[in-house]
C-alpha cells in the first residue's frame, strides 16, 4: 500500500528532482562553483584559520580545479542516488521503496563526505610533495576573507 496520498509516479518525481539537483551541481558554471565555495566558506568560518587558508587557495587554479572535480564528482553521487531511487521505486514493494529513500541520502551523502576529505587530504599531501604548499602563506599570515570570494556572484 502506497502513503496515504502517495502513487509510485510521485516517488519517481521525487528521483527526477533529485536527478536534476545532480545534474546542476555536476555542470556548474564558475559562478555557481564559487558560489558553492563561498557557501563551504562560510560553514567552515571565514575567518578561522581553515578559512583564511581556503580564501588564499582560492587563488591557485589547481586548487580551484581540484574544488571542480569535488563538485563534479558529488553531482554524479546524487545522479546516481537518483537513477538508484528509480530503479527501487520500480523493482520493490511500496515499504521497502519507502524505507530506502529515507536512508539513503544520509548514505550517499555519508559516503560523498568521507570520500571529500580523503581526496581533499590526498591533494593536499601531493602539493607537499611537489613544493607547491611553500607558495601558500601560512593561515596566520593570511588577511581575513575577502568579501569578493564570500559573497554570492551577482546574477547579473
Amino acid at each position: 500500500m502506497w502513503p496515504k496520498g502517495w502513487g509510485r509516479g510521485q516517488f519517481g518525481q521525487c528521483a527526477l528532482g533529485q536527478g536534476g539537483f545532480g545534474h546542476a551541481w555536476r555542470w556548474s558554471r564558475p559562478e555557481l562553483q564559487r558560489w558553492l565555495f563561498s557557501v563551504v566558506l562560510e560553514f567552515t568560518g571565514p575567518d578561522t584559520a581553515r578559512g583564511r587558508e581556503m580564501t588564499a587557495l582560492w587563488e591557485f587554479e589547481k586548487y580551484r580545479r581540484i574544488f571542480r572535480i569535488i563538485t563534479a564528482v558529488w553531482g554524479t553521487g546524487f545522479l546516481i542516488e537518483a537513477a538508484l531511487r528509480v530503479i527501487i521505486v520500480e523493482n520493490t514493494s511500496t515499504g521497502t521503496a519507502l524505507a530506502i529513500s529515507k536512508v539513503m541520502p544520509f548514505v550517499f551523502a555519508g559516503v560523498l563526505s568521507v570520500w571529500t576529505v580523503a581526496y581533499g587530504a590526498y591533494q593536499k599531501k601531493m602539493g607537499e610533495r611537489r613544493g607547491e604548499m611553500s607558495q601558500i602563506p601560512e593561515p596566520g599570515q593570511v588577511a581575513s576573507a575577502s568579501t569578493e570570494v564570500t559573497s554570492a556572484p551577482d546574477p547579473t
